[in-house]
């Protein structure tokens, strides 16, 4: 089951190493398989928050709700799960402005 997980997550990890590499990230080339360890903690971060969402969804369909009913149950828990998300990768290399991110410690 292990070997699962990190074999889905191996190509977001490649992609956002090379995301990050594109934007001159220090660091961004190396570490286990060349993902660098910032790469594979964002892959793993993300990950995480598709298959919460993913398990709320078929809570609440095996529930009974309809599709809209379900959408607006889980609306308010994925914002919050996705804002924490983009708090915790809001320094990921490569940035959306294509900097290190906000502090500029380029991790």
């Amino acid at each position: 089951m292990r070997e699962l997980h990190e074999q889905r997550e191996q190509a977001p990890a490649e992609a956002l190493a090379q995301a990050a590499e594109a934007a001159g990230a220090p660091g961004a080339r190396g570490g286990a398989g060349g993902v660098p360890w910032f790469a594979a903690q964002a892959a793993a971060l993300v990950a995480a928050a598709h298959r919460l969402v993913f398990r709320r969804i078929q809570e609440l369909t095996l529930a009974g709700h309809t599709d809209e009913e379900a959408g607006t149950l889980l609306r308010p828990d994925a914002e919050h799960l996705y804002g924490l998300l983009a708090l915790a990768l809001a320094d990921f290399p490569g940035g959306q402005d294509g900097t290190a991110g906000r502090s500029g410690s380029g991790r």
